[in-house]
């Protein structure tokens, strides 16, 4: 049986890391962070959750070998990506599903990933791998594999954007998280609700609550229950959402990111809670706060929030004009 795939899509920001490593707590579930950066980006600039550099690692090492992945591999990936998994290529197949998934280069492009996939589920132990890579475009192809599952992240428009504005360190990059600006920002959100809004009318997608997630992990994630189509394939929801349960299973191995503990309680050390206010330490929780309040009297910033909601509200057929620019 082929390993499982749970994809995570949403905006920057929106809280996928938090959501993964719960994903990750749970028996026979690998998570491996935005995956797509194992062919966006260059084999010595990649490190693993583990610390160590993406070459240097014996568990990518194993994928690696299993899949048959090597710069050609990774360079085909980069090709068929930057051809296939556009919203303009999905509009024009007329956003079908069925199209999309009888297209040449769409094919390849989801056959290489499911054999990585299945690699990274063999080497692990796993009967479920979960992808966080948000893009919009790629929940579109993968939604065309039966093996795959869709989840959407939610998080309010005005969080993401004051979480966009506070500093972060990129562990896997080692610099600082590029910012971009509050329209860029409000546009990325935009695209990836509006994307979901689409596939939604396609195949059922799990929409989850970032706020939700952060306030009731346990009651948030227990609508996620049928991943697998046979009671053995799927989460094993009594055990791993238990009280205590929620700390990595095994360890992670993320691309291009770094171990992100989770407490007990389902909360990301450090990560950002409801209201833009992090669980920790005090500095961040004011300077948060600040950057909050300076949106909210921002005019720019009021008009942008302005056109998201309005923007949110429009229907199918000019939703479908959005998505095709």
């Amino acid at each position: 049986m082929p390993a499982q795939i749970v994809y995570i899509s949403g905006s920057g920001r929106s809280g996928s890391t938090l959501l993964e490593r719960i994903f990750h707590s749970a028996p026979g579930v690998a998570a491996v962070g935005e995956f797509h950066c194992l062919w966006r980006m260059a084999e010595d600039e990649i490190a693993c959750a583990c610390g160590k550099p993406f070459h240097d690692d014996a568990f990518w090492a194993a994928v690696r070998e299993r899949a048959g992945f090597d710069t050609a591999m990774a360079a085909e990936l980069r090709e068929l990506e930057s051809r296939v998994c556009r919203t303009a290529y999905i509009a024009r197949h007329g956003f079908s599903l069925a199209r999309l998934g009888s297209d040449p280069g769409v094919m390849r492009f989801l056959e290489l990933q499911d054999r990585l996939f299945g690699a990274i589920a063999d080497e692990a132990g796993a009967h479920t791998v979960v992808d966080s890579s948000k893009a919009g475009p790629r929940a579109w192809l993968l939604a065309c594999l039966a093996n795959a599952r869709l989840i959407h992240l939610y998080r309010d428009p005005e969080d993401v954007i004051a979480s966009w504005r506070s500093r972060k360190f990129d562990p896997g990059l080692g610099t600082p998280m590029a910012r971009p600006s509050i329209p860029s920002a409000a546009v990325d959100w935009l695209k990836a609700e509006l994307l979901a809004r689409r596939l939604e009318t396609r195949r059922p997608i799990v929409r989850m609550d970032y706020a939700d997630l952060c306030r009731a992990p346990r009651d948030e994630f227990g609508r996620v229950e049928p991943l697998g189509d046979h009671h053995d394939h799927g989460l094993d929801r009594e055990r791993f959402l238990e009280r205590g349960q929620l700390c990595p299973a095994a360890p992670v191995r993320d691309v291009a990111s770094d171990d992100h503990p989770v407490d007990a309680d389902g909360a990301e050390r450090g990560a950002e809670a409801p209201g833009g206010v992090r669980c920790c330490p005090a500095d961040a929780q004011v300077e948060i706060r600040e950057v909050r309040e300076g949106l909210q009297h921002a005019p720019s910033s009021q008009a942008c929030m302005a056109n998201l909601r309005r923007s949110c509200a429009t229907s199918a057929n000019s939703c479908s004009m959005e998505l095709a620019r």
